[in-house]
């Protein structure tokens, strides 16, 4: 009797054993660079890692621009929300840093901008509502500047409406969102990392078309996209009833 609960046990064991063979590791997709094309200009951003996949570094470009590609290396709390980028000018020296805190839900209320001799130069405050946001800006002197309000829609899972206000109150210009069910390429990690930190929010859906208004005229822009079979954006073009020359984003991946 022993023998056949050893003979049973070995089997089990070998059994489990395969088992745990043929599940897959588990991966993680991160975006790895973004790159944007208008015309003759190329704006990009590639990340760099940590051994816990989260977000260490970045480098950005912007062929207009002389001074760059600018480095920014990130400081995290305890619990991975960044609190501080340290920016790095192409030639090596400190060009000033950001730092950001955080209310007690976790969501972003304040961003300050430092130069590069560790002095305050401006701030954005951000106030949160039921159905919106606002994100405003201020100087060193804490004196209000322009702001902008975010309108979620019903579900909060994207922006439907953002309305730009001048330091006076007036209305200066207003966008207004359609979206895809498509996934949007700027929540995907850390890209949506990047954004909440400038902006406090991300949407989840890919943009459909966006209704720009400037006082008495309204421009439109539609967008279109093309993925992998998983889902991750590859491309996107941005084409604009201004006239302007149409725009197209590429973005690479690491799966790690």
């Amino acid at each position: 009797m022993k023998h056949l609960f050893f003979i049973l046990w070995v089997v089990l064991a070998l059994a489990s054993c395969k088992k745990d063979k043929d599940v897959p590791a588990a991966t993680t997709v991160l975006m790895s660079q973004w790159e944007i094309t208008n015309g003759t200009n190329t704006i990009a951003e590639a990340y760099s890692f940590d051994a816990g996949n989260k977000l260490s570094g970045s480098v950005y470009n912007n062929t207009e621009f002389t001074n760059t590609p600018v480095t920014y290396s990130y400081t995290a709390d305890a619990a991975g929300k960044i609190t501080r980028a340290d920016k790095k000018n192409k030639d090596g020296a400190a060009a000033g840093y950001n730092t950001y805190e955080y209310d007690a839900s976790g969501r972003l209320a304040k961003i300050s901008y430092f130069n590069a001799a560790g002095a305050l130069s401006s701030y954005y405050g951000f106030l949160y509502a039921g159905d919106h946001y606002e994100r405003v800006s201020y100087s060193a002197a804490g004196v209000a500047g322009s702001k902008t309000v975010f309108y979620y829609t019903p579900d909060k899972k994207n922006i439907a409406v953002y309305k730009q206000y001048t330091s006076k109150g007036d209305l200066y210009i207003q966008v207004d969102y359609t979206r895809l069910a498509s996934r949007n390429p700027e929540s995907i990690y850390p890209y949506s990392e990047m954004y909440i930190l400038e902006t406090g929010f991300v949407s989840e859906n890919a943009v459909d078309a966006a209704a720009t208004t400037y006082g008495a005229a309204t421009y439109t822009t539609t967008y279109t996209y093309t993925y992998d079979a998983a889902g991750y954006p590859l491309t996107h073009k941005e084409v604009y009833s201004s006239g302007e020359e149409p725009s197209t984003a590429t973005y690479k991946y690491v799966v790690k």
